[in-house]
């Protein structure tokens, strides 16, 4: 009788989990169902404790999704078999994860038939391997696939500085490791899809993509050396001098984005000599990396060449913010900008950048503009975006260019709208100014300073606004005025000189002729001969 194989069911819906069991002919494959689970956590400490001969798990999982957990079981426990659960959306990348080891995947919904028929397969594999392979060969076998993880794990305990003298040298012996000079220097390249909004599994996948492409092209020999370390950076130990310089991270940078489509950020830190000071290149490097919050993605970043400020975590911002809110309520685009450029690149620019130092500036700088927003009584789809949207792209944004550009397309929103409105106010202020000096012209205390306070406004605003609106100046306005009355009162009155003057407002009639002479170019009298 053939010898049952135990099975684990990995999926995080119930519903599903039993319809699968029930689609399985356990009896038929001789099959154990030895655990299930609802979560790749739960799932891996039962892979460890029971050693199941076959998995099945759903590709779409929170927290650890199918193929991550596959990839660790696979990495551990290459003899396991997996068979992937994927929905017809996840399709092209489930196919994919048949590069890290699975054994095969089935199309949900569940198909009974499909199932069987692959089990037919793989449960005659699995018996046929097990047949072939002696218990000391598998206790080797995974003692073989463990050296990566464990030689991985010395790697970032090396570039952490957390091994003694003592413990670099056995270790390096151990996993035959031979540096070919004692001058190293460590760089951590960053992928990341053009696609703001990339999955977790997509950035994954990019992740293994770029550290395969570079242990099988770029590094061959044994002076340097890369690994996938914390927060999937891929961590270069290069003890080769020949490569310490810029143009040699900019081949990998642009080898890597030609090759995935995707942007890469390096940061490189210094060179030491000695393996011990490998952890403080590694630091630099660290630092260098984070700094792409100011010169952006896609670039190639070093320790040495950053200009590093003091921090200043408790820097004052609000004279900043309030000189931003004075201009951009002015309507003044160029310099409201300028002050937000002058603030976050001031900000981002300390011994430690990151993305809160970005973002939290940026934050109060967004909610100053909807400030005055509500102050000026606009309606907020003059963003074209609800409040909610505003904060949450702020979080999204990983770089300075990026959010100055950000912000600043809210200012220039805001200022149009402001000058906007400011000109309309301004057309109908000249205009009431226009409509006053014609029906009061003939007040002789009429000047430019009563007008101004009679409708609210400075003096030069009014002088300055009047003369765009009109291309002549607030005197000659009213001039023209009062000699169109007064050529009127002269070809179809006989009044005096005085008389005129009188009507026209001019109190000096004196002044009236200097006044009629200067514009007509002729005396009063010799008018007045003129027209009879």
């Amino acid at each position: 009788m053939a010898e049952r194989l135990n099975c684990l069911i990995l999926d995080d819906e119930l519903l599903l989990r039993e319809l699968l069991k029930r689609s399985i002919g356990w009896d038929h494959f001789h099959l154990k169902l030895m655990a299930e689970a609802s979560s790749a956590m739960e799932a891996l400490d039962l892979v460890d404790t029971e050693q199941p001969d076959l998995i099945f798990v759903d590709i779409c999982m929170p927290i650890m999704n199918g193929i991550e957990f596959s990839s660790i079981v696979l990495n551990k426990y290459p003899h396991i078999k997996i068979i992937i659960l994927t929905g017809h959306d996840e399709f092209n990348y489930a196919r994919q994860s048949l590069k890290i080891g699975v054994s095969d995947f089935l199309l949900k919904p569940i198909n009974s038939l499909e199932i069987n028929k692959t089990l037919t397969n793989l449960c005659r594999e699995i018996r046929e391997n097990k047949n072939k392979l002696k218990e000391h060969w598998l206790l080797k076998k995974q003692l073989d696939e463990n050296l990566p993880l464990l030689k991985k794990r010395f790697l970032e305990d090396l570039v952490s500085g957390t091994l003694s003298p003592v413990e670099i040298k056995n270790k390096l012996e151990y996993y035959n490791i031979n540096f070919q000079s004692e001058t190293f220097q460590v760089s951590l390249t960053e992928p990341s899809t053009k696609n703001k909004n990339e999955s977790e599994e997509e950035n994954l996948f990019l992740q293994f993509q770029c550290i395969e492409y570079i242990n099988q092209n770029l590094y061959r020999h044994n002076d340097i050396l890369a690994f996938l370390g914390n927060k999937n950076k891929i961590v270069l130990i290069n003890s080769n001098p020949d490569f310490f310089h810029s143009d040699y991270y900019e081949s990998i940078k642009e080898n890597l984005s030609r090759s995935f489509d995707c942007s890469i950020s390096i940061g490189v830190g210094m060179e030491k000599q000695g393996i011990d000071y490998i952890a403080s290149s590694y630091n630099e490097a660290c630092t260098a990396l984070n700094y792409k919050v100011v010169e952006g993605k896609n670039n190639v970043i070093s320790y040495s060449d950053i200009n590093l400020k003091p921090d200043a975590e408790n820097r004052d911002i609000s004279d900043s913010l309030n000189e931003f809110s004075f201009y951009l309520k002015a309507g003044i685009f160029d310099r409201s900008v300028q002050v937000i450029s002058e603030l976050l690149e001031e900000i981002c620019t300390n011994a430690a950048p990151d993305l809160s130092s970005l973002q939290i500036p940026a934050v109060n700088i967004l909610s100053r503009i909807l400030n005055i927003v509500r102050e000026l009584d606009f309606e907020m789809k003059v963003f074209q975006r609800d409040i909610t949207e505003l904060y949450n792209l702020v979080f999204k944004i990983e770089t300075l260019p990026e959010m100055i550009k950000y912000l600043s397309e809210l200012a220039a929103m805001v200022t149009d709208r402001i000058n906007k409105n400011n000109s309309q106010r301004t057309g109908q202020l000249i205009s009431d100014v226009k409509k006053y000096l014609k029906e009061n012209y003939s007040n002789h205390e009429l000047s430019q300073n009563m007008v101004a306070e009679k409708f609210h406004v400075n003096s030069s605003y009014l002088s300055r606004k009047f003369k765009e609106d009109t291309s002549q100046s607030f005197i000659d306005f009213i001039s023209k005025i009062r000699l169109k009355k007064a050529i009127t009162l002269l070809q179809e009155t006989d009044k005096r000189n005085y008389e005129i003057s009188e009507e026209i407002g001019i109190a000096d009639p004196h002044y009236f002729s200097i006044f009629f002479k200067k514009y007509m170019n002729m005396s009063i009298s010799d008018y007045r001969k003129e027209i009879k």
